[in-house]
């Protein structure tokens, strides 16, 4: 039950900002430190 519950969770968390984003026309920039990507 406590894994599901964390699912649902995370599937709210990813869904609720595209579904926001959708009806919201604008430009998104997302910065990620460039040696965090190449170290992980």
């Amino acid at each position: 039950m406590r894994f599901f519950l964390r699912r649902v969770a995370l599937f709210a968390v990813a869904i609720g900002p595209a579904v926001v984003a959708r009806y919201n026309p604008g430009n998104v920039v997302l910065f990620f430190p460039l040696y965090e990507l190449i170290c992980r």
